[in-house]
């Protein structure tokens, strides 16, 4: 994966388009690969210095300000919502799992399943944007494009 966005951001070079990489926005909770996925794409951009919108940071800043947040805490899997500036722990469950970020506790989908109106406020499915999740990417990416001078004058 990688790899091929090197090549790609080489033919672009040779080509003179400018290019932003965007990183997934998926998080921990369904991809157990996720984070090396997105870190790999902020690893490409560093070596490139190709600007990089962060979208994975980015839904992370404005979900554990707002919404539902995943955390790790030695073998307990929690899922805390942070509303109003208050942190709750809606469910904590102890999981013996040596790596702490490749599997989630079986309990965290059960209640995710059975509890449809919590979830992140950006997402339809803790993964994948809602139009909230679209609106404030295409912000963040305009910035970006402007700071990096990338639009047509």
């Amino acid at each position: 994966y990688s790899h091929i966005i090197r090549q790609m951001i080489e033919l672009a070079r040779k080509r003179g388009i400018k290019l932003m990489l965007v990183t997934p926005t998926i998080n921990s909770f369904f991809l157990p690969d996720g984070v090396r996925w997105v870190e790999g794409v902020r690893q490409v951009a560093r070596e490139a210095r190709v600007p990089c919108l962060d979208t994975a940071a980015l839904f992370g800043q404005v979900e554990r300000k707002e919404g539902l947040e995943f955390v790790v805490e030695g073998q307990k899997h929690k899922l805390v919502t942070n509303q109003g500036g208050q942190r709750k722990v809606l469910l904590e469950v102890l999981f013996n799992d040596n790596s702490n970020t490749r599997f989630i506790a079986p309990q965290i989908y059960r209640f995710l399943d059975e509890n449809d109106d919590v979830g992140p406020a950006l997402s339809i499915d803790e993964n994948h944007p809602n139009p909230r999740g679209h609106r404030l990417i295409a912000q963040h990416a305009l910035k970006l494009m402007e700071q990096h001078r990338m639009l047509a004058q």
